[in-house]
């Protein structure tokens, strides 16, 4: 199992970051450029237990369908999406928000 992990920095305050990422209308904001991603099905409001079924477009060849469950939802804290099916045996994608050195 591989495990990737990237930080990031932003200037804003946790509750800010979190509901951006939290609200769905972001999606292909915070999606890398070369994906195109698309909402096919989601369950509002988001929380622990919702259902989301996206079409990812890489590099503009490769389509593929996800389907994917909110595992964790912890406001201002975590969100935690897993992979029900699509294109790998195993996916797990935290979104994990803190404060660190007076900065979210």
């Amino acid at each position: 199992m591989y495990i990737l992990e990237k930080s990031i920095l932003i200037n804003c305050t946790v509750k800010e970051a979190f509901e951006f990422h939290s609200d769905t209308n972001n999606l292909s904001k915070i999606s890398p450029g070369n994906i195109n991603v698309s909402i096919i099905k989601l369950e509002l409001p988001l929380k622990k237990g919702s259902g989301i079924e996206l079409k990812i477009k890489q590099f503009g060849l490769l389509t593929s369908v996800w389907k994917l469950r909110i595992r964790n939802f912890e406001p201002f804290r975590l969100i935690t999406d897993e992979l029900i099916s699509g294109p790998f045996k195993y996916w797990e994608h935290d979104h994990i928000f803190t404060e660190k050195n007076g900065k979210q």
